[in-house]
């Protein structure tokens, strides 16, 4: 592996990227890439979380049985093993997390951009941004 290569490769990965390339297109273009420049590729795997509250996020899988599907999404995690309390309160802490991310905020607003000054060490909240101060603890 030498320094062009990897030059070349995030470039290619920020291309993909920017151009709404299906993720699981860049994760076989990832690997596919690797192999050719000589890393033992055998499989991978490529797990994006969210913060969302319901679609906990999506697996992707290369290098598997064309009898695997190389896509999984999964729900959130479950709770089973908690006692109630336990339980509760990390169902709570969850939903309150997503409820304070800027992503809620975007979701609830149907914005499709935020922005915000950093301000030593805090977020900026500009305008009126009445849900912003609400529900981020970030916001000045």
């Amino acid at each position: 592996m030498n320094e062009a290569f990897l030059t070349e490769l995030s470039a290619w990965l920020t291309q993909a990227g920017l151009a709404g390339t299906a993720e699981i297109d860049i994760v076989s273009g990832f690997c596919e890439r690797c192999v050719a420049a000589g890393i033992p590729f055998g499989r991978a795997h490529v797990a994006i979380d969210t913060l969302h509250p319901v679609h906990e996020g999506r697996l992707f899988r290369w290098g598997y049985g064309a009898n695997e599907s190389p896509v999984h999404e999964y729900g959130r995690t479950s709770l089973q093993g908690f006692d109630a309390s336990g339980a509760v309160a990390l169902d709570a802490q969850a939903a309150d997390v997503w409820r304070r991310s800027p992503f809620y905020n975007m979701l609830q607003s149907g914005a499709s951009l935020v922005r915000r000054r950093l301000n030593a060490g805090r977020l900026a909240c500009s305008g009126n941004d009445r849900l912003c101060r609400d529900h981020d603890p970030l916001c000045s």
